[in-house]
C-alpha cells in the first residue's frame, strides 16, 4: 500500500485530466498514475511466486518482517513517551 500514490496526488491528476480532456482525460490520468506502481507490485509478486520457496529468500523476508515489527514497536514507544497523561 505504501508504494501507491497518495489521495492528493491522485485527486490532482484526475482534476488536471478532467480539465483538459474531460472524463477520458481523468481516467487516463488515473491510469497513468497507478500503472507504474502496479507494474512494480506485479513484478515483485511474480518474483516471489517463482523464488519464494528458496531458503535464502525466506530468510531475507523473515529478517525484513522482524525489522518492520521493530520499527512499528519503536514508533509506538516514541509516541507513548511523548504522551503525558493527566492524573485523571
Amino acid at each position: 500500500g505504501q508504494v501507491l500514490p497518495g489521495p492528493n496526488a491522485l485527486n490532482c491528476a484526475i482534476a488536471i485530466g478532467a480539465r483538459f480532456h474531460g472524463a477520458a482525460g481523468a481516467a487516463l490520468a488515473c491510469l497513468g498514475l497507478l500503472a507504474g506502481p502496479m507494474a512494480v507490485l506485479v513484478a515483485v509478486a511474480a518474483a516471489y511466486d517463482r523464488y519464494g520457496q528458496l531458503p535464502l529468500v525466506r530468510a531475507v523476508l523473515t529478517g525484513i518482517a522482524a525489522a518492520a515489527a521493530g520499527m512499528v514497536l519503536g514508533t509506538a514507544v516514541k509516541m507513548a513517551v511523548k504522551l503525558q497523561p493527566t492524573p485523571l
